[in-house]
């Protein structure tokens, strides 16, 4: 608990305290004055009552209030240390579950395999497994730990930069403004997206994985995607040679033949989900889009086939700006080419107009979403304070009509009743004589 939240508590504590004990004295006054002890009550006695009974509920409301408040922003605390451990615990999951598999296929490879086939650890396939699996090894650690860019810190991508300009990509609710990132307050760069699990701006973002605890962006898609490339053909080339053992060799010993069957089962059905995905990323570099753009694109117009994509500039070219130099293309070294913020656009896409460059109007349209804001958020403490005074008055006034029928019914019982005088009689009329 923070300190001032402890001095608040116990200063609301004190006032409704001593609200509740002023209140309790003035009831045991009005109740001495209604016995016959104490003086006739007076209307003033009456009126700093319902003060005394107001201020005590108002600052016990004020008390309930503010317990509950410290309780929710404990239990906020709390719960936000648990999903902190949570989400360390599912990232390391992830990451050794990864781990695991590898070991597993490259183990089934080496003690299964290998012998079952008669081929020594040097031999043509056994060191072109081994490559693929030191470069799915190396590709997935910088997959994993390396950054995949953010915004700079410069003046440039802040309000009021010279970024806006620049940039190509358009708000979808408005074309005439530069697209604003409102959490890191600077100017979104193309491709650029917002990342929730790193609460930052992503360069290119693709996508977040799970497997590689990272998010896919700009600086580490290469890796990501040599690691899916050699980990595809590390699983299939064990899946095939495995099922071509044991389709040519039936006189294999039942020991041997279980852990074959084991490995092929495993290796098909991881081959089965990479393969699909390798090829869905190798026509995503052909057409140089990322997985958002490829989602927007045809969420946008599924029906429409020939859609001219921004940054399309041919298969060669979208190779080279996404795997960078081509004698680097299956190293997991060598970065993509540009620098993340500026990308080269197909001649054939339509440009938008340029910004104008005239007074600042998102800041005023941000300026007046905030004052909005704020004058929302004082309009609900008002209503909280009013809330607070309309209980504060229903209690009162409750209070002061049960004591004005306790005072009412004490006078009725100390007051003799009097003597009514007897009710006239009614002057009898004249007597009509019958005719």
């Amino acid at each position: 608990m923070a300190p001032h939240q402890s001095k608040q508590r116990r200063s609301v504590l004190d006032d409704a305290r001593d609200s509740i004990s002023e209140a309790s004295a003035e009831i045991a006054l009005l109740a001495r004055t209604l016995s016959g002890e104490g003086t006739k009550a007076s209307e003033g006695a009456i009126y700093r009552l319902k003060q005394c009974v107001i201020k005590s509920c108002g600052t016990m409301i004020e008390c309930i209030c503010c317990c509950f408040h410290e309780k929710q922003t404990s239990e906020e605390a709390l719960l936000g240390e648990g999903d902190k451990e949570l989400d360390s615990l599912s990232s390391a999951f992830f990451l050794v579950f990864v781990g695991q598999v590898i070991a597993l296929l490259y183990l089934a490879f080496t003690l299964v395999y290998l012998p079952a086939a008669n081929l020594s650890l040097f031999s043509p396939i056994s060191l072109f497994f081994h490559w693929c699996v030191g470069m799915c090894n190396l590709a997935y650690v910088q997959a994993c730990f390396t950054d995949p860019g953010r915004i700079p810190e410069t003046d440039e991508w802040k309000e009021g930069g010279e970024a806006r300009f620049k940039t190509k990509e358009r708000k979808k609710t408005n074309p005439n403004q530069a697209r604003w990132c409102a959490k890191e307050k600077k100017y979104k760069p193309d491709r650029a997206h917002y990342s929730s699990l790193l609460k930052r701006n992503v360069l290119k973002m693709d996508h977040h994985c799970p497997w590689v605890n990272n998010t896919v962006g700009f600086y580490n898609y290469k890796s990501f995607f040599l690691f899916i490339l050699y980990a595809t053909i590390s699983t299939d080339m064990i899946a095939s040679l495995v099922i071509n053992l044991l389709a040519t060799n039936p006189d294999l010993s039942a020991t041997l033949a279980f852990f074959l069957y084991d490995t092929a089962i495993i290796t098909t059905m991881f081959g089965a989900a990479l393969t699909p995905f390798l090829l869905f990323h190798i026509y995503l570099i052909c057409r140089g889009m990322t997985t958002i753009e490829f989602i927007s694109t045809f969420s946008d117009d599924p029906t429409k086939s020939d859609n001219v994509q921004m940054y399309d500039i041919g298969i060669c070219k979208n190779i080279c700006s996404t795997l960078g130099n081509p004698i680097c293309w299956l190293f997991p070294f060598g970065a993509a080419r540009g620098d993340g913020l500026f990308f080269e656009l197909n001649p054939n896409w339509e440009e938008p107009e340029p910004l104008p460059r005239g007074e600042n109007d998102e800041g005023k349209g941000r300026e007046s979403i905030l004052t909005s804001a704020t004058q929302l958020a004082l309009e609900r403490v008002d209503d909280v304070q009013y809330g607070c005074c309309v209980v504060g008055n229903a209690c009162g006034d409750f209070f002061i009509k049960l004591f004005d029928t306790l005072n009412c019914c004490a006078s009725e019982a100390k007051v003799a009743p009097e003597e009514q005088p007897p009710e006239e009689q009614p002057e009898a009329g004249p007597s009509s004589t019958a005719v």
